[in-house]
């Protein structure tokens, strides 16, 4: 198909084709609620935490689960849900957000063992928008507030005049009312319950409002089934939503794996569609009026990045559920940061994209000292 491409089209076609993989391995392009392990439960209590020392946000709220109206408790700190509505819930054993080992166990939360989680807006990733549910009924819980009218400004008060001093033993009484007062107010401080330690107005924040979804949705049953979009084409309508997106990613994977790997085919797609867009960049860099010295490339890395991970193993990098990781926990950075942000490597891939910055640095570290020496 490339082939058939015109060399004036190129630049355009790639950036088409680069925009409709990524939306391809979007799980928005498949449902419209786009939320892994995610079901609707629906509340049928809210209470107040028994124990005297919880937080005042939290309540122990009781929740249907599935069809069959199996019951969890869970102690939620957000806000603006009710009883009756279908709650954003993930349930015990399904994955921890952001984990790809740990998953949701029950917790013990000051004296109530609390079964699941209710997730918050902010935490399917949604920002200052209105749960479904509310936005279709109107619902002030949910509802966007209208942005206020300007107040007409005030018309300027007259100065008032200054009234005499009170002698000092008129003053003194109201002075000693207020210190008192004041001693009251400081006791009563001192004798409240301590709150969560959060300011109000984290307690309070959008950020706490519970996701809820509309009632026409099935209690237990996944949100991204629910979602399915009702145009795709090519998945087939009792297929699992989750899996297509797994075996799309997957499908990914193993074409990286390819390219890396130089399979004859792949390599040489790869290679012409990146003179493509080396092209369209220098006609860029030309009408810019701009030049580089060199151009590097990360795939020059690939070999060296393996090469330093062999050099290296059992050093620097050891293994960790099925990953390389440098343990940085001396330097407070940890093992965790260090797997994701610096030096993870799967083992069983042979893509090491994390490890292969160190390797640039090294190649363009020696190229300047080239360039430095040829121009002194």
């Amino acid at each position: 198909m490339h082939k058939d491409v015109a060399p004036e089209a190129r630049g355009e076609w790639l950036g088409t084709m680069y925009s409709a993989a990524v939306e391809a391995l979007d799980l928005g392009a498949l449902t419209t609620y786009p939320f892994p392990h995610i079901v609707p439960a629906k509340v049928l209590s809210i209470d107040k935490h028994p124990a005297a020392d919880a937080p005042p946000n939290w309540h122990v709220v009781k929740l249907a689960v599935d069809a069959a109206g199996t019951e969890a408790t869970v102690v939620c700190g957000g806000k603006c849900y009710n009883v009756g509505d279908l709650v954003a819930y993930t349930p015990v054993g399904a994955p921890l957000k952001g984990s790809k080992t740990e998953t949701v166990q029950p917790k013990d939360m000051k004296g109530v063992s609390s079964q699941g989680i209710m997730m918050a807006a902010k935490e399917l990733g949604i920002e200052d928008e209105p749960a479904p549910a509310a936005a279709a009924a109107g619902d002030k819980k949910g509802e966007a507030k209208p942005k206020a009218e300007p107040k007409p400004k005030a018309e300027p008060k007259p100065k008032a005049e200054k009234a005499p001093k009170p002698d000092a033993a008129a003053a003194a009484a109201p002075a000693a009312g207020d210190a008192a007062a004041a001693a009251g107010k400081k006791d009563a401080k001192k004798d409240a319950p301590k709150s969560s330690g959060k300011p109000k107005e984290e307690r309070e924040s959008p950020n706490n409002r519970i996701y809820t979804f509309p009632s026409t949705l099935q209690v237990g049953v996944p949100v991204v089934q629910q979602g399915r979009l009702p145009d795709l084409k090519d998945v087939p309508a009792d297929a699992d939503l989750l899996a297509e997106h797994e075996e799309r990613k997957n499908a990914v994977r193993a074409m990286l794996r390819a390219m890396e790997e130089g399979e004859a085919g792949i390599k040489a797609l790869w290679d012409t569609t990146k003179e493509w867009s080396l092209a369209e960049f220098r006609s860029i860099y030309k009408w810019l009026g701009v030049r580089f010295d060199h151009d590097f490339f990360e795939s020059e890395c690939s070999e060296p990045s393996r090469q330093l991970v062999d050099d290296y193993r059992g050093k620097v990098f050891h293994d960790s559920n099925g990953a390389l990781g440098a343990d940085l926990s001396k330097y407070n950075l940890g093992c965790t940061e260090t797997l994701q942000h610096m030096a993870s490597v799967c083992v069983k891939a042979s893509w090491l994209v994390s490890i292969s910055p160190c390797s640039f640095a090294a190649v363009s570290c020696r190229l300047c000292v080239v360039l430095q020496s040829a121009w002194c």
